[in-house]
């Protein structure tokens, strides 16, 4: 019991470090509930708010960047890696790396962290998986991936790079490293704990939605030859 407890304290200790220091970078105070509140009336793009935005929340300013992305009609770093790593036969199963390795997940989405990021994949699979399917026959990195392995390693890395340059003012370069420095501390300030409930600000719990991951909903099997 004593050991339990201590374990708790530094861990708390942890997390209220990383709030400072997620302070300290000046940080954006995350809304979550909106960055993918569904849009009032169904289509491509959404519906205008009034305040310069759509109905249909953050992400959905970024549809279009991402089915870019998708169709290759767009750059993407993330591709490029994805592409680069399947050509020497590195990658073909992220799900099971991401298993085994949750830090791999907060380091994706920067200081989103793993909450962000269930609602980054949970968005990106509801509304592109059809997309990402259509366009599998002809692209050999979605067929090497599979669905929700290029959801994980390319859309969700991909939309948290432009949330953050959106948050800060960035570039996108910029906002590449951001995710890289910010990885632990998203997993402190915005995690999920073990009973998988999700940690608000880094300390108190908030109930958790039942949202599809890409996992979910998209085709788990081994990928073919890249």
């Amino acid at each position: 019991m004593r050991i339990r407890k201590q374990m708790e304290f530094c861990e708390a200790h942890r997390r209220a470090t990383a709030r400072e220091e997620y302070a300290a970078r000046e940080y954006p105070n995350i809304d979550f509930d909106a960055l993918s509140t569904p849009p009032i009336e169904t289509g491509y793009g959404g519906g205008d708010d009034g305040n310069g935005g759509t109905s249909g929340g953050r992400i959905e300013r970024f549809r279009d960047d991402l089915v870019g992305v998708i169709r290759r009609e767009r750059p993407s770093a993330f591709r490029d890696a994805a592409d680069e790593a399947a050509a020497r036969g590195e990658g073909r199963n992220l799900k099971k790396t991401v298993a085994a390795d949750e830090a791999l997940t907060g380091m994706t989405v920067g200081y989103y962290g793993p909450r962000g990021r269930r609602v980054m994949e949970a968005w990106v699979t509801r509304e592109l998986a059809d997309e990402i399917r259509e366009s599998a026959g002809r692209d050999r990195l979605i067929g090497f991936k599979t669905v929700s392995g290029f959801i994980q390693e390319v859309l969700v890395p991909e939309l948290a790079m432009r949330l953050v340059a959106e948050d800060l003012d960035v570039g996108e370069a910029r906002a590449r490293e951001v995710l890289r420095e910010s990885g632990e501390i998203g997993e402190l300030v915005n995690g999920v704990d073990d009973d998988g409930e999700e940690r608000k600000g880094g300390g108190a719990k908030v109930a958790k939605k039942p949202v599809g991951g890409a996992a979910a909903a998209a085709d788990d099997e081994d990928g073919g030859d890249y």
